[in-house]
């Protein structure tokens, strides 16, 4: 699911868990429903799909604030920033089957219904992330070769062989602002991995400005004036984080901002290939 493409709606865009979360749930209700349909003497909420899937967002929440509990004790309220993406799905996954399972002991006309919606959720999401993998091809993405400009004047290889977070931003952008903080701190915190932050679409002029009334160091600074990098690996929306190996690859695209706990974790993915 990593590197699997942002739905975008005009100006809205829906990280991929989000929108195979809500592709899901709605095939889940709708099998729900017409399982109730069938035989109307089953007594059952039709909202329960929905209930469950609250309850695997919530597990997948606390799962991986449990995971990262360090980096949230800086900034507590960061917990409740959903924006960020920290969702840990094994706990979500095992919260919404535990709630299954209780529906479906008290109530044993339910359990075909629940285990038919459970089954084409399934199976929908599955086709869905492979057909969407396959048409963007992102189990091979790979940074282009291309020489870019710090912000400086200097040329600026993309990949230099090094693991690498390019964050891909834009000066009109709330999101890249917010995040921008989490971004220069862990280029800090890990010195072993090289932080790009690269403008795209904007002028030099711009991008010092805003690099000073963001408290951004210049040396993480980066031009794309043509959007060629965005263009290229076909982002959709910022901000949008890389999470790039030595060799290149594209090992998570993380749509949205990042906070300091969803930052350590996509760092994870460098120092576990």
């Amino acid at each position: 699911m990593s590197n699997l493409p942002p739905l975008t709606l005009g100006p809205l865009m829906l990280p991929p868990g989000l929108w195979l979360s809500l592709l899901t749930l709605a095939v889940a209700t709708m099998v729900w429903r017409r399982q109730l349909a069938v035989d109307p003497a089953q007594s059952a909420d039709n909202d329960t799909p929905l209930v469950l899937a609250g309850l695997g967002m919530l597990g997948a929440r606390i799962g991986f604030v449990g995971l990262y509990w360090r980096d949230y004790l800086e900034s507590p309220w960061t917990v409740i920033n959903i924006r960020d993406g920290g969702w840990w799905w094994p706990a979500g996954i095992a919260a919404i089957a535990l709630g299954a399972a209780l529906l479906g002991w008290r109530q044993a006309p339910l359990r075909r219904p629940l285990l038919r919606s459970a089954m084409a959720a399934a199976a929908v999401g599955a086709m869905a992330s492979l057909a969407a993998g396959a048409l963007f091809h992102t189990s091979e993405l790979r940074l282009p070769e291309m020489q870019l400009r710090s912000v400086a004047g200097e040329p600026l290889a993309l990949h230099d062989g090094r693991p690498s977070v390019i964050n891909l931003w834009a000066s009109w952008c709330p999101p890249c602002r917010r995040e921008m903080p989490v971004l220069v701190d862990g280029a800090q915190r890990y010195p072993d991995v090289r932080f790009v932050l690269l403008n795209q679409g904007e002028d030099q002029a711009t991008v010092e400005a805003t690099g000073h009334q963001w408290s951004i160091p210049p040396a993480l600074l980066a031009l794309d004036p043509e959007s060629t990098v965005g263009n290229a690996l076909r982002v959709r929306g910022s901000p949008t984080t890389l999470i790039v190996a030595a060799d290149g690859r594209v090992l998570e695209r993380h749509s949205g901002e990042v906070s300091r706990a969803s930052l350590a974790a996509l760092i994870e993915r460098i120092r576990d290939p």
